[in-house]
């Protein structure tokens, strides 16, 4: 329709608005039932003057049944280009028609939304880019501040303590039983147990422990590579002695507001991250000998923060050094870019988180991106060459940009682990889907790992959320309410 990227129709039994972000905007057209003159705006029209990309829904009634509402609905999308002269179709990434099944009735469809939703992000320049730089470095120095005044040691690395030992306190008031587990982490905001690593008769004699802390013995600890070798022959042979593994809380990141005389005991605001995809989908999996390709285009910011601020908090050593990340093209012209040769890419054997920093950041002042395709497989066969003994690629993705290489994806040797960033209602860019699938990878979201793609068969059904993909000649397509695919206007 009208020149689009992709322009898809699909049914669904009623639109959920979609809701704004700190890198998303969202404009609201309301449009009367049957026409396409629009009644009302919501959203900043101001801010909408400087949209670069863009994700155009068309919302209307399955009523009549089955008529065809192209007309209607593509003049809908011309008065949108006729309110706002500025917008051009190349801005428009993707157009998806949302035909309403709970209107199959007149009275039904009446008092539904119809009209347009526009999904926008800031069009990416010089200014855009110094500015998400600024927002990265802000959230990255709050962690750094607040991790100095608060570091714990770490299980992983070698400033470990004589002793680990943490002794029990007597409760408040007097109870029968055994005295309830205690240790001064738990007092710290933003942080929480995970294992307690020890003899688990000496602990289960000695504390009540709740029943969400794992215990585990030294040597099987070791072997999950939770603790360091020095660690595990300092404390193996001590029944009594035990340490404790802690992680950052993934929805906030505690930061202090300000160094005080008094050290000040007032409770410290936190730092919200859009969402937690990166560093809850690294919680959950321990990976190991894997290399990281991050896309730092406009407007990831704060997921590679995330991956900074995992760095920052747990040390390199606890994911990988091996890093490449990609900006798709350094700059330039969008026609210039071809499969395989777009460029825009740097790698490095990270040693420490200032070294992975430093990367990211250099990359993202190099180039924006351009055009919505971005050079995804070019970047994970630089992977592949320049980190051959790495068994796998973790991939942080953003939904909103289709791959543009799609064809050099059969040249993968590797399975490709893909976080998908920005993803709403669990609608995930059927391309990092496919990549995954046929790379014999999985699929991760903020709160799900789709860990088995490569036993599914011809015809099998893939349910997210509430969205169903399909495999239709060796691929998943997304299919719409009544199971069938989603199709091309």
């Amino acid at each position: 329709m009208l020149g689009m990227a992709q322009s898809v129709q699909t049914r669904i039994s009623r639109y959920a608005m979609p809701k704004e972000t700190a890198t998303e905007k969202v404009l609201i057209l309301k449009m009367p039932y049957g026409a396409y003159n629009i009644e009302a705006m919501i959203g900043d029209t101001m801010a909408f003057k400087n949209a670069g990309e863009m994700m155009v829904d068309v919302i209307c009634t399955d009523y009549p049944a089955e008529q065809s509402l192209f007309t209607l609905n593509a003049n809908r999308v011309k008065e949108l280009y006729k309110t706002f002269p500025f917008v051009k179709p190349s801005q428009i990434n993707k157009l998806t028609c949302y035909r309403q099944t709970g209107g199959d009735e007149k009275e039904k469809a009446l008092p539904m939304f119809h009209g347009l939703v526009v999904r926008y992000r800031a069009a990416q320049n010089d200014g855009t880019v110094k500015h998400d730089l600024a927002k990265l470095d802000e959230l990255l120095t709050a962690v750094e501040k607040n991790n100095r005044r608060n570091k714990l040691p770490s299980l992983r690395g070698e400033d470990i303590p004589a002793t680990a030992s943490v002794k029990p306190v007597e409760p408040a008031a007097a109870a029968p039983g055994k005295p309830p587990y205690y240790d001064p982490s738990m007092s710290l905001k933003g942080k929480r147990i995970t294992y307690i690593i020890g003899d688990a008769d000496y602990l289960h004699t000695t504390f009540r422990i709740p029943d969400s802390i794992t215990i585990l013995d030294f040597k099987t600890a070791f072997k999950k590579d939770l603790i360091s070798k020095r660690v595990y022959q300092q404390f193996k042979d001590r029944s009594e002695s035990y340490l404790t593994l802690y992680v950052p809380l993934e929805e906030e990141m505690p930061v202090e507001r300000m160094e005080t005389a008094d050290d000040s005991t007032a409770d410290v605001p936190a730092i919200k991250l859009p969402d937690s995809a990166i560093i809850k989908t690294i919680s959950r999996n321990h990976w190991k000998n894997i290399t990281v390709v991050a896309d730092v285009t406009g407007s990831m910011y704060p997921y590679n923060g995330q991956l900074l601020v995992w760095l920052q908090l747990h040390s390199v050593d606890s994911l990988t050094g091996n890093i490449v990340v990609f900006n798709d093209g350094d700059n330039r012209p969008d026609d210039k870019k071809k499969a395989g040769k777009t460029g825009g890419i740097y790698f490095r054997s990270c040693r420490t988180y200032q070294d992975a920093k430093a990367l990211v950041e250099t990359t993202m002042q190099k180039g924006a991106g351009g055009d919505f395709p971005e050079n995804v497989i070019e970047a994970l066969l630089l992977a592949e060459q320049q980190f051959p003994s790495a068994g796998s690629n973790v991939l942080i993705a953003d939904n909103w940009a289709d791959i543009r290489d799609k064809e050099l994806m059969s040249r993968l040797t590797k399975p490709v682990k893909v976080i998908v960033c920005g993803v709403k209602s669990n609608q995930v860019n059927v391309d990092y889907l496919n990549l995954a699938f046929k790379t014999k990878g999985s699929l991760h979201l903020i709160e799900q790992d789709i860990t088995e793609l490569s036993l599914l068969k011809e015809g099998a059904v893939l349910k997210i959320g509430k969205t169903s993909y399909r495999i239709i000649n060796g691929s998943f397509t997304e299919l719409d309410i009544n199971g069938d695919p989603v199709t091309a206007l």
